[in-house]
């Protein structure tokens, strides 16, 4: 299943291991908010070919790439990468941004969770 950009944005980390997130893609939105796709079973074109010379380059099965915001921009709607279960567990998607700036009229689309919600999942800001 395809996993599409929520708004538009950047990729600013791609990682893939065998283990923790398996194939994992941290974006950032122009509002600021990290949304992070976790247990990816394949990356987009562009990104799986970046990972795929990575893990030449390195002579390893792993690889880690960091990108400057605006670096790989990506409009809403694209195809990021596709759900999957690589790492440890099965799929999901995290959204992260500061607590502080958590607010339901900045995020109408997530206006079900805040800083406030009683939840076992903690927000943070990566990058």
């Amino acid at each position: 299943m395809p996993i599409f950009a929520l708004r538009d944005g950047s990729i600013v980390r791609v990682r893939e291991t065998p283990w923790g997130y398996g194939k994992v893609v941290y974006y950032e939105m122009d509002d600021g908010i990290t949304a992070v796709f976790a247990h990816l079973s394949e990356f987009s074109d562009t990104i799986a070919s970046l990972m795929k010379s990575e893990k030449f380059r390195n002579k390893s099965n792993t690889a880690e790439l960091w990108f400057k915001p605006g670096q790989i921009k990506f409009r809403r709607g694209d195809t990021l990468a596709f759900s999957g279960s690589t790492g440890a567990g099965s799929a999901h998607l995290s959204i992260s941004k500061p607590a502080r700036e958590w607010t339901t009229r900045s995020t109408p689309w997530i206006s079900a969770i805040s800083p406030q919600t009683p939840c076992r999942h903690r927000f943070k800001k990566y990058g």
